[in-house]
């Protein structure tokens, strides 16, 4: 069986957080913008809003302390939300998600741990008519025939390679025929980080190679970022007219860089060669003092390298549909919010927070 279904209504028991690569990698913090800045004031400035007419209250201010999350808030404003399909779930998505006045929510994860997380977290709390969907996008029969109003795919490309490995130039095509007409794509994504970087983003890059290197020699597959320009061709080919983009630089702080570098301590266990992980065992402890010194001297003890994105794309129409036109240029825009967003999870479904 490649695609199972579970329908839920409020789940019980405790909080429970994904501790996956994924959601350590993006644990971020974005440099401030005039826009955010406005519309943090704005909503500090209600207690809370009730929404869709299904009697939950949702504080103001927890979607907007994910940038990302309230850069699509402020763009689906003021259209509904409708039938929405969360093509990757993970718990972070799923958690703003369930807090929307949506018709309905399907939530696609590749992961059977992603369903207990569910289970065990009060802050997913679907409905009767919402369901959590275990399968993944290579599985033809997946969401067969189903259009939704509002599809989000967060972090989804990056997901695919652990997923479904080489199937990236599908993402696109598959969701298409699930949005439905007059719909949108949100596609959320982080720019790759450079190889190397000049002193202090030289620790960032040099902890994510290691990060990565240490997991191929433990025989597991990385997570594989595309670029913003990349995403933006690709939406393209696959029949969408990109409507907007926005670009948050990240703030790197000491924290996350060392959750990165844990991860590759972690797999140190399962690489064959005694010599070579003594080698990279000494490597690590030298890089820790590295970033510890860096992080030191930063401003604000944050070091600034790459971005995160967020897009906004609509199908161009059946007759379009295929169609290999370049989308109009990206909106540049640099911005985020002064507080650190909550942890991201990783995403679940392949070509989908993975999902081909």
């Amino acid at each position: 069986q490649t695609h199972a279904h579970l329908r839920v209504g409020p789940v019980q028991g405790p909080s429970a957080r994904a501790c996956g690569e994924r959601a350590v990698e993006a644990q971020r913090e974005h440099v401030p913008s005039a826009a955010a800045a406005s519309a943090g004031a704005e909503a500090s400035q209600a207690a809370a809003r009730v929404l869709g007419g299904w009697g939950r209250v949702r504080p103001a201010a927890m979607p907007t302390q994910d940038t990302l999350f309230a850069t699509i808030e402020r763009w689906q404003s003021p259209r509904p939300w409708g039938t929405v399909l969360d093509a990757g779930t993970g718990q972070h998505s799923l958690t703003w998600l369930c807090a929307l006045p949506t018709t309905s929510l399907t939530a696609i994860t590749a992961e059977s741990s992603m369903m207990d997380r569910v289970r065990a977290d009060p802050s997913a709390a679907l409905r009767p008519c919402d369901e959590l969907v275990l399968g993944n996008w290579t599985d033809p029969g997946l969401c067969a025939g189903r259009q939704f109003d509002t599809v989000l795919a967060d972090y989804l490309l990056g997901s695919v390679d652990g997923h479904a490995p080489f199937t990236q130039e599908e993402v696109f095509p598959r969701l298409r025929r699930h949005v439905a007409p007059g719909g949108r794509l949100y596609v959320v994504g982080m720019q790759p980080l450079p190889r190397s970087a000049s002193p202090p983003a030289d620790v960032v890059a040099e902890t994510a190679n290691l990060r990565d290197a240490c997991t191929l020699l433990a025989g597991d597959r990385c997570y594989r970022e595309y670029p913003l320009s990349w995403v933006v061709k690709a939406l393209g080919r696959a029949g969408f007219r990109v409507v907007d983009t926005r670009s948050f630089t990240i703030l790197h702080s000491k924290e996350t860089i060392l959750r990165q570098l844990a991860i590759a301590e972690a797999k140190l266990p399962r690489i064959a060669s005694r010599a070579l992980t003594q080698g990279i065992a000494a490597h690590i402890a030298e890089l820790r003092e590295r970033i510890d010194a860096a992080t030191s001297v930063a401003t604000n003890g944050r070091i600034p390298a790459s971005f995160d994105y967020v897009i906004v794309a609509e199908p161009i129409g059946e007759e379009a549909e295929g169609a290999t036109a370049e989308p109009s240029a990206p909106t540049p825009c640099a911005g985020g919010v002064a507080a650190e967003a909550p942890p991201r999870p990783e995403p679940t479904a392949a070509p989908s927070g993975g999902a081909p």
